[in-house]
């Protein structure tokens, strides 16, 4: 039996008829197909700024090319050049206003971000009356350096070469006559961009007046367990104790019943697994707990109770409501991980090798090959459950990331080169402590990344704000009906930053720029 299931009114019929499915005849039918999200599921990037239709500002967006940026910007002798694609809106822009730029990371950059209504920089550049950018990341999206991501072509995907480019992007304005020379430029970025916007403010004050840091992870760490621990405070703070105990309880319950021949067979019936679970297997074991774990670790990232199945804490613990057995509490994860595909087509390949097939891909496919590689060189970020957590101990932890290096680009990227990477990081860019002025930081208290930035103010020009009610990048949205008193004072403060950053007078009624 073949069955398709797709996300809208028919979702829960379709779940029961998933449910009622036999594996046994779905294998029969030869289609096999791997896991969503088995990779980088929980990768930084906020979530594509909001649609709005053809409304105004869209057709104020238009794409360009940078054509001539750097390979590399620190070897003199290496001339290389290629063609980074970006993003600009002149349309809210009045003579003596700042710019604006929207740095984009591990993904292909969106335009609606400086679209009307796409976010909150776009309000910001409304009232002061900035022209907007978007610049795209190196190696993501449309821009690509080299027409492949060998592993040696991908030796200048490096946070120190983005902000790089980012310079040189701004010179390239200047010389295109887009911008003056001393023009007030503030920078923007959510997550990963969030560290880059931080670092080119603290790399090249003298042509970058302000940055707001959303959500920035600007600590490298290898082993990042307190991820998952702020997963476990997070269900608990939003969707209470109930919903937690029975995650643990239904993943113990798993774990218990891969032990035995019948327990098996439940597992693969539930999972719609081609092949029963090799246990003997270690990485598809760790493979099996940490796509289990993704739901609510990605719905705890992104938590917006008004967006969605994908984005709310409450909507995955709808499915781990009551006071359930041990059974049921296992049957209800497999539930959640049912719902996280969207749909099924005969049966799903389990094992990491068939699952991290792409990460060896040297086409450009998407995101995962190069943003594990930033990872395995830069960042570590590796999210195991080693720490306070209901997630099983003893399952994708450091090892398992590791894996996922060594097998992508080499028995070079081990975990001595990881760390040497992580510890690179920290030292150049100062990790939680760098000595810069006009950041702002904003993170929320239930995002698992908040505890790799700042939350405290590093000094009276480098303010820091932490909201107790958002998750990921939440306050680079525009302002919504549903947005909590908290959320929009956060908003208020970012712009009282901004004005006093590139004004240096925030008691101004009519503040101007001169470039």
């Amino acid at each position: 039996m073949q069955v398709l299931c797709a996300v809208g009114a028919v979702a829960l019929v379709c779940l029961a008829l998933l449910q009622a499915a036999q594996v046994e005849s779905a294998s029969v039918s030869g289609q096999r197909q791997l896991l969503k999200g088995s990779l980088v599921g929980r990768r930084r990037l906020p979530p594509p700024p909001p649609r709005r239709g053809n409304r105004l500002g869209d057709d104020a967006v238009t794409t360009h090319w940078y054509p001539t940026q750097l390979l590399d910007h620190y070897d003199v002798t290496n001339d290389a050049r290629w063609s980074q694609r970006y993003f600009a809106n002149p349309s809210l822009y009045e003579e003596g206003g700042p710019i604006f730029i929207f740095i984009e990371g591990e993904g292909e950059a969106q335009s609606g971000w400086i679209a009307e209504g796409g976010s909150f920089m776009y309000s910001l550049a409304e009232e002061l009356k900035a022209k907007m950018y978007v610049l795209e990341h190196r190696y993501f999206g449309k821009s690509r350096p080299f027409p492949n991501i060998t592993t040696e072509n991908l030796l200048w995907l490096t946070p120190d070469q983005a902000i790089a480019d980012l310079a040189r992007f701004i010179e390239y304005l200047i010389d295109q006559g887009e911008m003056k020379e001393g023009q007030k430029v503030a920078v923007f970025g959510g997550s990963y961009p969030g560290n880059l916007a931080a670092w080119s403010r603290y790399k090249f004050p003298h042509l970058i007046n302000a940055a707001v840091a959303s959500s920035a992870p600007v600590r490298a760490k290898l082993n990042f367990p307190e991820y998952m621990e702020v997963v476990t405070r997070s269900i608990r703070s939003v969707d209470g104790d109930e919903c937690a105990d029975n995650v643990q309880r239904g993943l113990e319950r798993l774990r218990k019943l891969a032990m035995t021949t019948d327990g098996l067979k439940q597992i693969q019936k539930w999972f719609y697994m081609c092949d029963p679970l090799d246990t003997s297997n270690k990485l598809d074991m760790d493979m099996f707990f940490n796509i289990l774990s993704n739901p609510f670790a990605t719905a705890t990232q992104y938590n917006r109770d008004n967006s969605g199945a994908k984005y709310s804490i409450k909507s995955q613990c709808k499915y781990m409501k009551d006071k359930k057995t041990d059974d049921d509490a296992a049957a209800a994860l497999a539930d959640v991980f049912v719902a996280s595909q969207y749909f099924i087509i005969g049966c799903i390949d389990w094992t990491y090798k068939a699952n991290t097939e792409s990460l060896r891909s040297i086409e450009y496919k998407g995101a995962d090959r190069q943003w594990v590689y930033m990872t395995c060189t830069s960042f570590g970020y590796y999210q195991t459950p080693d720490g306070d957590t209901i997630f099983p101990k003893g399952y994708f932890g450091l090892d398992y990331f590791l894996q996922q290096c060594t097998d992508a680009f080499g028995e070079n990227f081990a975990e001595k080169l990881n760390q040497k990477g992580v510890t690179r990081t920290n030292v150049v860019y100062g990790a939680l402590k760098p000595d810069v002025e006009h950041v702002m930081f904003v993170n929320g208290e239930i995002d698992p990344w908040h505890a790799l930035g700042v939350v405290e103010p590093l000094n009276a020009e480098s303010p820091a704000v932490l909201i107790s009610t958002t998750s990921h990048c939440y306050d680079m949205y525009p302002n919504q009906y549903a947005d909590s008193d908290e959320l929009r004072q956060a908003r208020e403060r970012i712009r009282e930053f901004l004005i006093d950053a590139l004004y240096e007078s925030p008691d101004s009624d009519n503040p101007t720029i001169s470039p």
